[in-house]
């Protein structure tokens, strides 16, 4: 079976947790945490030696791209950077079990944010430096398996707005994954310096800047504070955080055209429409509501900074303890449902899966009056093929399953099925961080079991990788040659 490149691919994903390590082993020994520094450098000396094997052994293999090739390197990977990413989490003290460990690390990768840990003014600034960046390496290899894979399996049918990133006749699993992480390492860094700068700029202090550009710009949440970001600074702060967010949901070659400053083919994008339409009607929503209640003050920037928030699946909430009261929580939930755009680190349904599912479904329904009129369904000026239409019902089907039964699995752990079923859509969404918000963190912590951990668990997994994908092993013709 030729997936000789696999283990090439794996040691070079351990080697950018090995420069994550020095960095957090740094930042441990300047706020003078010795036993920290000490366990993330011989942490950073195994994974090396580990990751040099790998590299040096397989370096000269470059096996064709193939469907298969590239599944079972997403499959290793998701089962492997776990392990390394829950070590300092339970070694450092912050979780009470291996298990809790492995659902931070699990939560921090997949950029859903959900936490069990102990209260962020607890862990020492390494660990909360370590969580930060384990959601930018999660949000950068996400756009990395996006961009190289999914772009050309479970993407491939829909008209998206792609990368111009000249991979289409790379043969190589290798050199394509090689040359999209070189391509978008630039874009992804570059918004995390400016994103960090200017939370400097607006009075956040130098660390607290560093770990919430990281979870900005990745859209994972989980941020150095258990409050709002009312405590990291005023109004300027939340613009800041409001803009990079909505930056991170965006589609990579949408970002792309905006640094080119190619403003036409920016605005023109079906899918950046659809984030500002979802994010107007959210906060729309939440000031009718305020107005309702007769509040002297209508808080606008806090109202448009959550719907931000929600449908970028990012996670974080400004104005007072209970910033999401305005928002009745099925709204709330379907806002992180249909998600942020295709090919970004934003989870969820995707942006271009919910229009044309909408589109559809509209055409369907004239078509109950006008059966014999010809349907002609485009996006982006793209036809939508029928291939395209199958795979969205599919998808969402799949989705649909996948919350039911991780709903099931949480509800029968002895959680109340509203709960539960929230805990699982928020899973499968990548939108954990907004847990703490919404239900005491001393009432959630104790009530998810065992059982319901793992489920959530498999539930950020499969929202991350796209659900198809996993079930492509099962099929007898993946393993022909």
């Amino acid at each position: 079976m030729p997936v000789t490149g696999v283990p090439y691919l794996v040691g070079l994903s351990l080697a950018a947790f090995v420069v994550n390590m020095a960095i957090a082993s740094l930042v441990a020994l300047a706020h003078e945490d010795v036993a920290s520094a000490n366990l993330f450098f011989l942490m950073a000396c195994f994974t090396a030696f580990g990751a040099m094997l790998l590299v040096l052994s397989f370096r000269s293999h470059r096996s064709r791209y193939s469907v298969r090739t590239a599944t079972i390197l997403i499959l290793i990977l998701t089962l492997l950077l776990p392990i390394p990413a829950a070590a300092p989490f339970y070694l450092l003290g912050a979780s009470e079990t291996r298990l809790d460990a492995l659902f931070e690390a699990v939560s921090s990768i997949t950029t859903t944010g959900f936490s069990f840990l102990l209260p962020a003014e607890s862990l020492s600034e390494a660990l909360l430096y370590w969580r930060s960046s384990l959601q930018w390496l999660g949000g950068y290899f996400t756009l990395i398996v996006m961009v190289a894979v999914l772009s050309n399996i479970t993407l491939s049918a829909l008209p998206l707005s792609r990368p111009n990133l000249e991979l289409i006749d790379e043969s190589s699993l290798v050199e394509r994954i090689e040359k999209t992480a070189i391509r978008l390492l630039p874009i992804y860094s570059v918004l995390t310096v400016f994103c960090y700068v200017l939370l400097v700029m607006s009075g956040v202090d130098v660390f607290h800047a560093l770990c919430v550009s990281l979870a900005t710009v990745s859209t994972g949440g989980a941020a150095p504070i258990d409050d709002t970001v009312d405590a990291l600074g005023g109004s300027l702060v939340q613009i800041v955080i409001l803009v990079f967010m909505f930056i991170g949901a965006m589609n990579v070659a949408t970002q792309t055209e905006l640094a080119r400053g190619r403003t036409r083919a920016f605005l023109a994008d079906g899918e950046l429409l659809y984030l500002l339409v979802m994010v107007a009607v959210l906060t729309g929503f939440q000031l009718i509501s305020e107005m309702m209640e007769n509040i002297a003050v209508i808080p606008i920037l806090s109202s448009l900074f959550n719907a931000v928030s929600v449908v970028t699946t990012t996670g974080f909430a400004a104005g007072g303890s209970q910033p999401f009261d305005a928002m009745p929580l099925p709204l709330l939930l379907l806002g992180m449902f249909l998600g942020g755009a295709a090919l970004s680190t934003a989870g969820g349904l995707k942006g271009i899966r919910a229009l044309i599912f909408f589109r559809h479904s509209m055409s369907d329904m004239r078509g109950l009056t006008h059966p014999r009129r010809i349907k002609n369904l485009k996006f982006n000026n793209l036809a939508i093929s029928q291939q395209s239409l199958s795979f969205v019902w599919l998808y969402f089907f799949l989705l649909i399953i996948v919350i039911a039964l991780l709903a099931m699995c949480l509800a029968g752990s002895g959680l109340a099925f509203e709960l539960a079923f929230s805990l699982s859509l928020m899973s499968v969404s990548n939108c954990g961080a907004l847990a703490h918000f919404l239900w005491p963190a001393d009432l959630l912590k104790p009530e998810v079991d065992t059982m319901g951990k793992i489920a959530m668990m498999i539930g950020m997994i499969l929202g991350r990788l796209e659900i198809i994908l996993l079930l492509l092993p099962f099929q007898r013709r993946f393993w022909q040659a």
